[in-house]
């Protein structure tokens, strides 16, 4: 009987674009995608996910003043969409 080894290890970079109302609501967002993505791509149980880098690699801020009947109780609203390039090292047993 031959032993294989199952256990493998991979580097990925993976591009992901999210929004939100903050950067840091993006960049969770962008996370989540992200485990969406690597679980779509790689075949096999994935025992752990370890992010190397994290690089913006652009960002858009949008800026908008909202008024109640165009004159009063003026605010300020914001929202970000960002791309992230995130390098990722994936440990996951290959199928048999």
């Amino acid at each position: 009987m031959d032993s294989k080894e199952l256990l493998q290890t991979i580097e990925k970079t993976i591009s992901v674009t999210a929004g939100g109302k903050t950067k840091d609501e993006t960049l969770s967002k962008a996370i989540s995608i992200l485990r969406k993505k690597v679980y779509g791509e790689v075949k096999g149980q994935i025992l752990k996910m370890d992010p190397l880098s994290i690089i913006i690699a652009n960002e858009e801020r949008s800026h908008i003043t909202e008024k109640f009947l165009f004159l009063f109780a003026p605010r300020e609203k914001q929202t970000y969409k960002i791309t992230y390039s995130i390098k990722v090292k994936i440990s996951y047993v290959e199928p048999l």
